[in-house]
């Protein structure tokens, strides 16, 4: 918190909590989890907590690693990270919006470590069924919706 304070203006409200601990009045337009949720065991608990969090028509961003298609073999023996609870496919991932939320789109992203500790990410939506990870935008689903799922 110190650190991320040091960066931002004063006038940047900072929060630490959990995505279902975190109790606020307003909601947002969108919520954003790049590289997070892989992390979370109860992905039930995290989608409806940033459904909650969402304005009506609001987006859910996320991107996560991916262990389909032909470079799956190659994502799983590149992680190491004993945090990553969930080691899945892009449809996997895809079926994890219903019923809180709607497909908007999804693309590809292809990973690489450069010197000097970059780390850079291309997005592609034409080779989204081959990269190493995935972004998904996805929108908060109406209640009628929600009903009719």
């Amino acid at each position: 918190m110190r650190q991320a304070r040091g960066l931002l203006p004063p006038r940047v409200p900072l929060l630490v909590a959990t995505l279902d601990t975190l109790t606020l009045r307003r909601r947002f337009d969108v919520v954003a989890a790049f590289d997070v949720v892989e992390h979370i065991p109860a992905l039930a608990s995290a989608f409806g907590s940033a459904h909650r969090l969402l304005n009506p028509g609001g987006l859910f961003l996320f991107t996560v690693p991916v262990y389909d298609g032909p470079l799956g073999w190659l994502v799983e023996r590149l992680d190491k990270d004993p945090t990553h609870v969930h080691k899945r496919g892009r449809d996997f991932w895809l079926e994890q919006l219903a019923p809180r939320f709607r497909l908007r789109r999804y693309t590809g992203v292809w990973r690489y470590f450069l010197p000097g500790g970059v780390y850079l990410n291309v997005v592609s939506r034409l080779s989204r069924r081959v990269t190493t990870a995935v972004l998904v935008v996805a929108e908060k689903a109406s209640e009628q919706e929600r009903e009719a799922a």
